[in-house]
């Protein structure tokens, strides 16, 4: 779609005293609210955050066909609080390591769905790159939606407590 903005995390910075990072390898667009006309604001953010995991499969098939189930499987994590999120570091790190491919998380405050597309540890917590699917405007430029927060680091420890319920 020619309204798709392609890799919109590229030349973000990484948190401050960032130690080690991991992020999406590969192409994916940014889905969300309205891009192709239809208006599913309010109950279509965990679509959104779909097209764009699946925006990233076909980039890295090249458009070939998917032979079996096992060659798409996921896993599920349920994190109860944040300090069971940050025993998941590992987990997060070992995803984007072997497979590179964003990744879906539900919940905070408004139960919405957002794409997570790295990992980051500094010297004094985790951080989750965070694509927020719930932009509707029309997005021209990266700098732009990176500037108003659609795409950004996010220490976990600011995450809303109902992120986990």
């Amino acid at each position: 779609m020619e309204n798709l903005i392609k890799d919109i995390h590229l030349d973000l910075p990484l948190p401050t005293n960032e130690v080690k990072s991991f992020l999406v390898r590969g192409t994916y667009f940014y889905y969300h609210y309205k891009c192709d006309g239809t208006n599913d604001v309010g109950w279509g953010c965990g679509y959104r955050t779909l097209q764009t995991i699946c925006s990233w499969i076909k980039e890295q098939l090249n458009h070939q066909k998917l032979d079996s189930i096992p060659e798409i499987e996921c896993r599920i994590l349920h994190c109860r609080n944040i300090s069971e999120l940050q025993k998941h570091f590992s987990d997060i790190k070992d995803h984007f390591v072997q497979y590179g491919s964003p990744v879906m998380m539900g919940g905070d405050r408004d139960c919405s769905s957002k794409g997570i597309l790295g990992i980051s540890e500094t010297d004094e917590s985790i951080f989750l790159l965070i694509l927020d699917p719930h932009f509707t405007g029309h997005p021209k430029y990266s700098e732009k939606l990176q500037n108003d927060g659609w795409i950004k680091w996010q220490n976990i420890d600011e995450l809303h407590p109902s992120s986990f319920l």
